[in-house]
Formats: structure tokens, sequence, C-alpha cells
């Protein structure tokens, strides 16, 4: 499942000013006092991700910033969804954002599917050799790699 918050800056400035640590830390605060709360201290995979802001442009009092949230735990999702409209506002680093929209959504599995960011993986880590589909075009090796890197955290 995943959460889409729609942002609106009360000031401008520039989009290199809110880094992911900022994005991190609304999460795990939003999660204060729930069931949720005591994940960030586990030494494990947290079993949620999130996007970069977008659009990637610097910020404009009268442009709309969009952030989604995404974890197979739907619960999880429900729940921060539920602290984040009791909330007008937030602070993301020394920037106050109003809160305009929040809605979950699903997507569908396709045969297609892409990311904003690589997904980086060893083909041997001895060699220090990452994976690549154009030296290595193995799509069942991919996955398996994905797959195993999953299961280990």
């Amino acid at each position: 499942m995943r959460l889409k918050i729609d942002l609106l800056p009360k000031e401008n400035f520039s989009y290199q000013e809110i880094t992911s640590y900022h994005v991190h830390g609304l999460i795990w605060n939003s999660l204060k006092g729930t069931e949720f709360e005591k994940k960030h201290e586990e030494k494990k995979f947290k079993f949620f991700t999130y996007s970069n802001i977008f659009p990637i442009t610097d910020f404009k009092e009268d442009e709309i910033k969009s952030l989604i949230i995404a974890s197979p735990n739907e619960k999880f999702i429900i729940t921060l969804k539920k602290k984040l409209l009791d909330k007008d506002e937030i602070k993301l680093g020394s920037h106050i954002l109003s809160i305009e929209n929040i809605k979950t959504f699903k997507i569908l599995p396709r045969e297609e599917w892409q990311t904003s960011t690589p997904i980086v993986l060893y083909e041997d880590n001895r060699r220090n050799l990452y994976f690549s589909i154009r030296r290595n075009p193995s799509l069942d090796f991919f996955l398996s790699r994905l797959k195993d890197n999953a299961l280990k955290k």
C-alpha cells in the first residue's frame, strides 16, 4: 500500500534544503505513540520506503510538492495516515509545509515496473563486481539476488 502526501510550502527555498534525513525523521516522529514507534530502534529492515519529494524543483509558495511512502504492511500506512491527518502542517528541516491532501492507494502488479532510483546488487561481492543487465542479461539471477537481499534484511 502507498500513501501520497501533497504539501504546500509556506515560503520559497532550494530543493536541496530538504534531505532524505528530514523525510525519514518526519515518518518516525509521526509514528510516536503508536505500535510502530519502537520499530525505529530495531536493527533490521523496516519494511517501508519513500520517494524523493517531487517534482524535483525548488520549493515555491504556490507549488504543490508530493511524497509517496510505501509499505507491504497496510496497518503501517493506515497508522501513518491517521497520524498525519491530525496535523495541518509539518516541518521538514527549518521549513513549514501545509498538508494539502493525503490519500492511500495500491498499485496492481504489471509486467513492467520502474524505479526512480537504481537498484544496486552485487554480481560477485568478492570481486566487488556489481550486477549489470547489459553484462548479465539474466532476469532470473537479478530476481534471485533481489529476493536473497530482502530475506537477509
